[in-house]
């Protein structure tokens, strides 16, 4: 009896965690709906009809765009939406992020600025995508908005009340075809606070004509030399002609020293969407890994880490000692953890097949 106490330890562990699990998922999670949320909006082709899989267009400078959305309304209200086109803007932390209200100067005009659609109706309009002639080549991105008019208030809680926006977009990616550049840049490397934190600021500048992702790590070294603290950078898309800032906050406290901190970044370009007629050079380009880098030296007195420490103080919490140290590769500690989890998996098998044997003896 004694020889099967834990294989039934097991057993009951697994149950345990399967119940746990099937409890979890049943679980209600609490969603705030806005009045007018629910539309959709799809692309349509005017000269067939159909609908589009994406607005993605290679032109030439000068040429004329025609094109249609359909927008359909699901709920059971009706539905007052605005409508207007905007050339987009990198996102913090990088990716395609659309104005909240029309850019001067956009290449996109539509045909309706407001729409009226009744109940489980549909509504479309036209857009026109005006290239100027003396378009760059490259990669544009802009947008086509449907918004609610006005914003709906939504209960939260008993106390809480929420008025919320409705607002969704259209991707629109234009290609000029001409020599593709690619190139990112670090203009400047700042050592900043962030509250009671000592900080960075490091500017990405995409100096190409196609968007690029960078990813890499900012170190911090004592005045030996020694590299005392490392902290990953990875972003999002950085649309061509953008700078994108990108924060790093070291929630940590710098003993008073000389120091110095160093970007490494190595950056990629994306294979612009519209883009139908690569070479296979341009290809290779495109996929081809490059690197930037920057340094700038910076000094903490003793003054300011006594101003830090009493801001943090302020704010209610202690500010613990410098403990950063080079950490492993994200893949690294990938590998480590699955490593383990194969390990722990391995071993509880094997312990079930021992008893298993034990029992059977």
């Amino acid at each position: 009896m004694r020889k099967n106490i834990g294989f039934r330890m097991i057993i009951v562990s697994l149950c345990i965690g399967l119940v746990l699990l099937i409890v979890g998922s049943f679980l209600p999670l609490q969603k705030v709906w806005a009045q007018g949320e629910n539309y959709g909006l799809q692309a349509v082709s005017l000269e067939t009809g159909k609908p589009l899989g994406r607005l993605a267009y290679s032109c030439q400078p000068g040429e004329i765009i025609h094109d249609g959305v359909k927008v359909i309304n699901y709920d059971n209200n009706q539905l007052e939406l605005a409508t207007f086109g905007t050339t987009a803007a990198t996102a913090s932390g990088g990716g395609i992020s659309l104005p909240e209200e029309p850019t001067p100067g956009s290449w996109i005009s539509l045909s309706a600025s407001q729409l009226s659609i009744a109940p489980n109706e549909a509504s479309q309009f036209e857009f026109t995508i005006n290239i100027p002639s003396d378009a760059e080549p490259g990669e544009h991105v802009m947008g086509i908005i449907v918004q609610a008019v006005e914003p709906t208030e939504s209960e939260f809680s008993s106390s809480v009340k929420l008025r919320i926006l409705v607002r969704k977009a259209l991707i629109v990616n234009i290609f000029i075809p001409g020599p593709i550049e690619i190139g990112l840049e670090i203009p400047s490397l700042e050592q900043v606070w962030g509250g009671p934190y000592i900080a960075f600021d490091v500017a990405l500048e995409n100096t190409g004509n196609v968007l690029v992702k960078a990813e890499g790590a900012l170190s911090v070294a004592d005045s030996s030399g020694k590299v005392i603290g490392s902290f990953p950078v990875e972003t999002g898309a950085i649309l061509p002609g953008d700078t994108l800032i990108y924060h790093i906050d070291c929630h940590d406290l710098l003993p008073a020293g000389q120091y110095s901190a160093s970007a490494n970044i190595n950056y990629t370009a994306v294979k612009p969407v519209a883009a139908t007629e690569l070479t296979d050079k341009e290809i290779t380009e495109l996929a081809t890994e490059r690197s930037a880098t920057a340094m700038i030296s910076f000094e903490v007195t003793e003054k300011t880490v006594e101003e830090v420490v009493e801001r943090a103080r302020e704010e209610g919490f202690e500010l613990e000692p410098w403990t950063k140290e080079v950490t492993a590769p994200f893949n690294l500690l990938l590998i480590i953890s699955i490593g383990a989890g194969v390990i722990i998996v391995g071993m509880t098998i094997l312990l079930v097949v021992v008893l298993r044997r034990r029992r059977q003896y």
